[in-house]
């Protein structure tokens, strides 16, 4: 899987409404507030960060596979 990923990397930086968000430290403490104020959830860290990242860029709407979006409050766009 991270063999494609980074074959894909050069597909990908060549879309012009897509851009690479990077975490910040800001992002990380948030990240570790979600992960404690929704302890009962399983979250990941990874889940929390996206969306720490999400609320900082103020989005709504995940294109994702993970309902663990939908759990936290976003709207998911998901294929079935």
């Amino acid at each position: 899987m991270k063999n494609c990923a980074y074959r894909r990397k050069s597909t990908l930086k060549n879309i012009p409404f897509l851009r690479v968000e990077h975490v910040a430290s800001p992002d990380m403490d948030r990240s570790w507030k979600i992960i404690e104020k929704y302890s009962d959830k399983d979250f990941s860290f990874t889940d929390c960060t996206s969306f720490a990242l999400m609320e900082r860029l103020k989005l709504r709407t995940a294109f994702s596979f993970d309902s663990h979006f939908r759990q936290f409050g976003f709207n998911l766009i998901q294929l079935s």
